[in-house]
């Protein structure tokens, strides 16, 4: 569970940095931070906390899921850590194919809402499990329902994304650049870009793939995203 990384900056001016702003090298150096004071003591959940979230956010499923159990061990209710499982059990699920992890990642999710039913980032974490469930039906219920309590950037982008999945790219795209106007973040971004593509628009889906990396230039999702769009454009 080791990670590494040169500590150029101190964790109090990582810290400082917002979640989705950091870099994955700086992930790494949080973590390899945080991993010398975890030696130094098993018991420091600060920075178990930060390498369960680093993990997360570094695609890497299966060290989240062993630092929340860390945290769980020591308390079974922590919210936290039990979104950030079920975060990590999704991630899991999705990009290998593990039925049971997805099924696990539900499972948790429903019960945090029987804890709170209107948390919105856990409705958001079941609505994206329902989503590569191909259940979009559901998805859209727990979305709409999210979007009454609150219309923010990241609650119109999963709208627009279950819509694209659903193949209904022109009412997708409206809610895409609603949620663009609550914030320009890279996923909203790179999500343009693919229903750009999805609309055969290549020439724009690269415009808005490109905006998106010069804010997060190591996404793998938008490298491959990229990747597709470059193909056809050779094509043209």
């Amino acid at each position: 569970m080791r990670f590494f990384g040169k500590k150029e900056n101190s964790i109090e001016e990582l810290l400082k940095i917002p979640i989705e702003l950091r870099s994955n090298d700086q992930f790494k150096k949080i973590a390899e931070i945080c991993y010398s004071s975890y030696e130094v003591d098993p018991t420091n959940i600060f920075a178990i906390r930060e390498m369960m979230t680093c993990s997360l956010h570094l695609w890497m499923p299966d060290n989240a899921i062993f630092w929340a159990d860390k945290i769980l061990e020591i308390d079974e209710c922590d919210l936290f850590a039990l979104e950030t499982k079920a975060s990590a059990l999704s991630d899991k699920g999705m990009h290998g194919k593990d039925k049971t992890s997805t099924q696990e990642s539900v499972n948790i999710y429903k019960k945090m809402l029987e804890i709170d039913e209107n948390n919105i980032t856990v409705m958001m974490g079941l609505c994206m499990n329902y989503q590569d469930m191909k259940k979009y039906d559901e998805a859209m219920k727990l979305c709409d329902k999210a979007l009454k309590i609150d219309e923010n950037w990241l609650n119109t982008f999963n709208k627009g994304t279950i819509l694209m999945k659903m193949e209904k790219y022109d009412e997708a795209m409206k809610w895409i650049d609603v949620s663009l106007k609550h914030q320009e973040m890279h996923t909203t971004m790179g999500t343009k870009g693919m229903l750009f593509y999805f609309l055969e628009e290549y020439t724009e889906a690269m415009k808005w793939c490109d905006k998106a990396l010069k804010i997060q230039p190591d996404s793998v999702s938008l490298q491959g995203t990229k990747k597709l769009i470059l193909e056809k454009l050779n094509q043209v």
